[in-house]
């Protein structure tokens, strides 16, 4: 039973929770089950199985890496769950659960997709199923596109382990050299760049690959010449990548997190991926490089049946022609009132009333045009923006370094710690500091989530403030992906806690009686509390 605090809080004991580790693997397990479901069309099953080794990426580069650093790291704090569990005993549970899903995942691929696949005319082929046409294919392909961007490298005392970069993927392999140059026995590697295609499409006029290994492994003697390939393989090592912002560190956070992505590619090996039938010759040697452990307490080496990282089958789910295995398309509604006709009020249809959006039902695009018809119109005199995960191509920030050139005063925060956008955001920033744009990043040690938008605008009798509050980023892609919703408001008392928002992120300026919005961290807490008191009354 929970007991009273010294404080009069009640306090749990650790069986009152479930272990965080574990529950998010159970969350990866229901994607799996997506998957696995044959009531879904075979090309979201598809997507559904490379969702979960992208899922798992980001498990290891974060949760995983910060539990290992304090069990392996010199005098890393030893963090104890609220569940009661060590971080030793959290990463064996983690490798036990993990091991399983993985197993579970390739049986899906094998057992399941494949066939499948095969049966509607796609299909992936090993090099003895080639025909004479497809050898003429690949020799063209390597010869033009594949041997110009791959580099050989042998390692041996005078050639050192190259360092691996994180998620790349690596062909291994031992070979016999014919010539009385260099060592007799060889162990090699090739990086398979990403610039060359995961699935290399066969010609033909069907949907037939061949794995860009198996291709190049075909081809080890011509890259390594006079040598006989004894055994090969794939492999794939995670790094740790999460970056930590300490407020102590650095009086530039854009320049300081520019350095962080750099550390990131040398981080510390969280997992070693390679297939299940790599010699022990070849797997020894590639760990022995590497600080993997690989034993009844710690393992950290899965062996895969199959593909080594099963996030190329996004290439299979992009596939045109095949809308019959697909979800059927969705169209979003455009919300009544904001009509996107070019001689329309916009402005006007906020000042009658509040306009209420629920993604992805609703339309993204009048967020877009929020911004870009104020970045347009004379009578907007500023935009205050923040910005989270925005994507590689957005027309938002296009529209904001537009309202800069078109002479209005434009603040924006980007949130350089949104994690694994941090390199996307620094480039943004760096762009919209160059046209004019007044860039923030926050506070170093905290993350800014609100989605805020606010304009600035001179009309007939006053000046106008103009609001947009969401739950999601600002993105034009996720937001036909993800359940969120937006609000669009002329409210005084809301645009005056908006304003009162931003001059807390960009001066720190605070004093002001909020309305209707509730901040973190100061008030989000107390604030929560007090309602469900409320409702429980």
């Amino acid at each position: 039973m929970p007991t009273a605090d010294s404080s009069n809080k009640l306090a749990f004991g650790p069986e009152y929770y479930i272990n965080r580790e574990t529950s998010w693997l159970d969350f990866n397990t229901r994607v799996l089950e997506e998957a696995e479901d044959p009531t879904n069309p075979l090309l979201e099953r598809v997507k559904f199985l490379a969702i979960v080794s992208a899922n798992l990426d980001e498990f290891f580069m974060v949760r995983v890496a910060g539990l290992r650093e304090q069990v392996f790291g010199d005098g890393a704090p030893q963090d104890i769950s609220p569940d009661g569990v060590k971080p030793e005993e959290q990463l064996r549970m983690i490798a036990t659960r993990t091991q399983e899903l993985v197993a579970a995942q390739y049986r899906c691929f094998n057992e399941l997709l494949l066939p499948q696949l095969a049966a509607e005319g796609i299909s992936l082929v090993h090099p003895p199923e080639l025909t004479p046409e497809d050898h003429q294919f690949l020799n063209k392909f390597f010869r033009e596109r594949a041997f110009p961007v791959l580099t050989p490298m042998a390692i041996d005392p005078s050639h050192p382990s190259p360092l691996y970069h994180n998620r790349s993927l690596y062909l291994a392999c031992v070979l016999d050299r014919r010539s009385t140059l260099g060592p007799k026995r060889l162990f090699a590697v090739v990086q398979l760049p990403p610039v060359l295609p995961r699935l290399v499409q066969l010609e033909g006029g069907t949907h037939r690959f061949l794995l860009l290994e198996e291709a190049v492994a075909m081809r080890l003697p011509e890259l390594f010449g006079d040598c006989d390939v004894l055994s090969w393989t794939t492999f794939r090592i995670t790094r740790d990548s999460d970056l930590e912002v300490l407020e102590q560190e650095s009086d530039d956070l854009l320049r300081m997190i520019e350095e962080r992505i750099k550390a990131r590619r040398r981080g510390d090996d969280v997992r070693l991926e390679v297939n299940a039938n790599v010699s022990e010759e070849l797997l020894s040697r590639i760990v022995e490089t590497e600080d993997i452990h690989d034993d009844s307490n710690y393992r950290e080496v899965y062996r895969v049946p199959g593909p080594v990282d099963l996030t190329y089958m996004w290439q299979l789910v992009k596939l045109p022609g095949y809308e019959n295995l697909r979800d059927k398309p969705f169209t979003p509604q455009n919300p009544r009132g904001l009509s996107r006709r070019s001689g329309s009020d916009m402005f006007a249809a906020i000042r009658e009333k509040d306009i209420f959006l629920h993604h992805p039902f609703d339309s993204f695009e009048p967020v877009v045009d929020f911004v870009a018809r104020a970045a347009a119109d004379p009578k907007v005199q500023a935009i205050k923006q923040t910005l989270y995960r925005t994507g590689s191509d957005s027309p938002i920030i296009k529209a904001l370094m537009q309202a800069a050139e078109n002479g209005k005063h434009v603040t924006v925060l980007v949130e350089l710690k949104a994690r694994f956008d941090e390199e996307t955001n620094v480039g943004w920033a760096r762009e919209l500091e160059r046209v004019g744009v007044h860039v923030v990043f926050g506070f170093l040690d905290l993350k800014t989530h609100c989605k805020v938008s606010l304009v600035v605008r001179q009309e007939t009798d006053q000046l106008r403030r103009y609001v947009h509050l969401s739950t999601g980023n600002y993105n034009r892609t996720t937001a036909r992906l993800y359940t969120d919703t937006g609000l669009f408001s002329a409210n005084e008392e809301l645009a005056a806690d908006a304003s009162a928002l931003f001059n807390l992120l960009t001066g720190y300026t605070q004093g002001h009686q909020w309305n209707h919005l509730v901040t973190a961290p100061t008030d989000l807490h107390r604030r929560t509390l007090e309602l469900i008191e409320e409702q429980t009354e």
